[in-house]
């Protein structure tokens, strides 16, 4: 068995009113967009989404953080479920390969949840609870089950693999310290994407301003497929997104989306930023102690590799730790990104290095994550 003890009941409630609005008719939220009605299957997509994120910051916030492993999405639907004689048929195969290779296209992501939606999203549920002997997977209480992180992981993959082979937007260029940008979403399900430019290393300001309620993603340096952090209401107004961080200099994207897929509306969006001087980590020295002490920090800072060889960079505690190191003489090039490779949920990145000053980011795994955590490099002999 899988199930999650203890799991808070509010979100169990939030999950079984979203999908029967009169299950639980005080529980927050609900559906605004039914099955095959425009932006309904968006709507599918982004409130699993959203969804599994509350969930994974409520655990992480409120006690020892479920296993990674147990709850990694799946890659592709387990062979298990396929060969068990559980409803596996050549309808389900021919939806799956239409999801993975979007052929026939699907022209909007409201388009694509409402196949998953109405297809094969029902099977994963109910084989799941077959093959794993996990009941509770196949009914709204769900969200107890490890398994259906694994099944709303691989759902959401399905939808970021899909998202990733249309065009990107061209990035609106923001420029730190200037009055803020005027934007809006203009249609549902829009996202808006920002670049600027982190000149050196310094503690920057990201956030929205208005009526509308966005949430926003940070991307960088130079690579939009590294995360920084994330928020939604920080802001003012308990609407607006800011994000306040550590950076090393380079490129940093913003991605800004309402936070309802059917909404749109109005927003400015501005960045500031503040000089900074990095913490250097001795090589062989001492344990340096860091501390993310608020939602979003990211932690920076700098070694010096004297000759070339192997390194281990890594870090101690109990806080969920990711690291990522840039060099050699660079803020911006990347080398490598670690999440658990080190004892219980620290980082460790070990790797041959050329000589030359190299740069680090410590942040937590959990965008609303904080905690207390030691860093440290060494050569390996």
């Amino acid at each position: 068995m899988a199930l999650i003890p203890n799991f808070p009941q509010d979100l169990l409630d939030m999950h079984h009113h979203w999908h029967d609005p009169n299950a639980h008719p005080g529980a927050p939220g609900g559906r605004t967009r039914g099955f095959e009605t425009p932006g309904g299957g968006l709507e599918f997509l982004q409130f699993h989404r959203d969804f599994m994120r509350q969930v994974f910051n409520r655990w992480n916030e409120a006690r020892p953080p479920i296993d990674p492993a147990a709850i990694a999405p799946w890659n592709s639907i387990p062979e298990v479920m396929k060969n068990g004689n559980i409803g596996w048929n050549a309808t389900r195969a021919a939806q799956e390969a239409r999801i993975t290779t979007n052929n026939p296209p699907f022209a909007t992501a409201d388009a694509l949840g409402t196949y998953i939606e109405g297809g094969i999203h029902g099977w994963l549920h109910s084989a799941a609870a077959v093959a794993f002997n996990e009941p509770v997977v196949a009914n709204l209480h769900s969200p107890q089950s490890t398994y259906f992180y694994q099944i709303h992981g691989l759902v959401d993959k399905w939808w970021s693999d899909w998202e990733s082979g249309r065009p990107q937007p061209q990035p609106v260029l923001l420029t730190a310290g200037a009055p803020p940008t005027q934007a809006s979403i203009g249609r549902p399900g829009e996202t808006d994407l920002y670049r600027f430019e982190a000149q050196a290393a310094g503690r920057f300001t990201i956030e929205t301003q208005g009526q509308t309620d966005v949430v926003m993603s940070l991307y960088g340096p130079n690579n939009l497929a590294i995360l920084v952090a994330e928020n939604d209401d920080i802001g003012p107004g308990n609407r607006n997104a800011r994000i306040e961080s550590n950076l090393t200099g380079g490129t940093y994207y913003a991605r800004v989306r309402h936070f309802s897929p059917q909404s749109t509306g109005a927003y400015s969006i501005s960045v500031r930023g503040e000089s900074m001087d990095i913490p250097v980590i001795q090589v062989n020295g001492p344990v340096v102690q860091g501390n993310i002490a608020a939602p979003n920090e990211s932690d920076s800072y700098t070694f010096n590799a004297d000759v070339a060889g192997l390194y281990t960079i890594e870090t101690a505690g109990v806080t969920d730790t990711v690291v990522t190191l840039f060099g050699p003489n660079s803020q911006t090039l990347f080398i490598a990104e670690d999440d658990d490779s080190g004892p219980g949920s620290n980082s460790r990145i070990v790797a041959t290095l050329a000589p030359g000053l190299h740069y680090v980011r410590v942040r937590h795994y959990r965008p609303t994550g904080a905690g207390p955590y030691g860093i440290s490099v060494r050569r390996n002999a």
